[in-house]
């Protein structure tokens, strides 16, 4: 459904990175695309304005993926291509993580890897106690889950039967030290599922749920750099890199 608006919005931040001679992480925002264009069109009450407190928020725990957040604010019209242009500029709105001062949605600023689970996990619970429906969804990097902090606060959710949380994990397989990541949420009582994170249907579907009285975690099965050779190939190298003419002549060459 949303397949030309994702190639459309790769070739924008191609664009952009290159243009403003940037160093970006491409590499890990090829890979939620799909999870963001979902999220925020399809599952995501939003119908009062992404900024209203009555609206459901979203979380980027694994914060150096906000440029893809932000590909994705462009189409939907909720920033204009000159404020995407403003990536990483100073006093720009639109720095590597979110900001919850300048970034729209925001209601927690990301950074240090493992917080911020943790925080909107906080957030939900204070919801639950104030009789909120909001619901927040937080993506988490697969290296993400090394951090204890992490584990914490998913015994907490699952303590206090936090129904109004959803955490999607990109597993783009950047770690190979935490093995079976469905069977440890569900050892901890979260309800969990595993997908093609790369596949809108089932995107939509697994989104769509919410189990009552327990929280729910959406493992996303995702390729670092999807949908670009060259980043595939070096995923790595280009987690965050910025984009030379002759690189952009052959991904360009690619995506168009």
């Amino acid at each position: 459904m949303y397949e030309k608006d994702i190639r459309e919005q790769k070739v924008n931040i191609i664009e952009m990175v290159h243009t403003t001679k940037i160093a970006a992480h491409m590499s890990p925002a090829m890979a939620m695309l799909e999870i963001f264009n979902v999220l925020l069109r399809d599952i995501m009450d939003i119908k009062n304005g992404i900024d209203d407190e009555r609206s459901d928020k979203l979380v980027l725990s694994n914060g150096h993926t906000a440029l893809a957040l932000y590909a994705v604010y462009q189409t939907l019209g909720i920033i204009t291509k000159e404020d995407f242009y403003t990536y990483k500029k100073k006093d720009s709105r639109f720095g590597v993580h979110q900001d919850r001062h300048h970034t729209p949605g925001t209601i927690i600023s990301t950074g240090s890897l493992g917080h911020g689970l943790p925080n909107a996990i906080g957030v939900a619970y204070a919801w639950k106690l104030q009789g909120k429906s909001n619901r927040i969804f937080i993506t988490v990097g697969d290296g993400e889950l090394n951090e204890g902090s992490i584990w914490e606060s998913v015994i907490f959710a699952a303590r206090m039967k936090l129904d109004n949380v959803c955490c999607i994990v990109d597993d783009n397989k950047s770690t190979e030290y935490m093995p079976d990541i469905i069977g440890k949420f569900r050892a901890f009582e979260w309800d969990a599922v595993e997908i093609d994170g790369h596949d809108e249907e089932c995107l939509r579907d697994a989104l769509s749920k919410q189990p009552k009285g327990r929280p729910y975690v959406v493992v996303a099965d995702t390729v670092k750099g999807n949908g670009v050779e060259l980043f595939e190939n070096n995923h790595a190298e280009w987690h965050e890199k910025a984009v030379s003419d002759e690189d952009y002549a052959i991904i360009m060459e690619e995506l168009r």
